[in-house]
């Protein structure tokens, strides 16, 4: 385990999993979450294997999406990111504009001019 002095107290470690969600069975386990953990996976196939993936599902990490890319053909129509991190994007996304409108007014003010356009004054 390693830790950042910063975190004094709080020690992180991380994995990169591999499974085979239809046989549910964990496939390749490597240290760390960086491109190079996932890159030594693609040794373990065969280039057969690595044809016949239709799906990887994935959290939205860059390391990941480029490993994948790298080693897997068409690999942006095979990719698939999971749900919880799509709506922890998109939340993040609607929060910061919220955040920024609210600080400018603008929501108000758009809210003023669609009811000038609609004749509500």
């Amino acid at each position: 385990m390693r830790g950042r002095p910063s975190q004094i107290g709080t020690l992180k470690s991380y994995l990169t999993l591999v499974n085979d969600l239809e046989r549910a069975r964990v496939l390749y386990v490597a240290e760390d979450r960086k491109q190079s953990s996932l890159d030594g996976f693609w040794g373990t196939l065969t280039v057969e294997q690595i044809n016949g993936i239709e799906a990887v599902a994935m959290d939205l990490w860059d390391p990941y999406i480029a490993s994948v890319r790298e080693h897997v053909p068409e690999a942006d129509g095979k990719i698939v990111f999971d749900k919880f991190h799509v709506a922890q994007h998109l939340g993040n996304a609607v929060d910061k504009v919220r955040r920024k409108e609210n600080k400018t007014g603008s929501v108000a003010e758009s809210m003023g001019r669609i009811e000038d356009l609609l004749g509500n004054s």
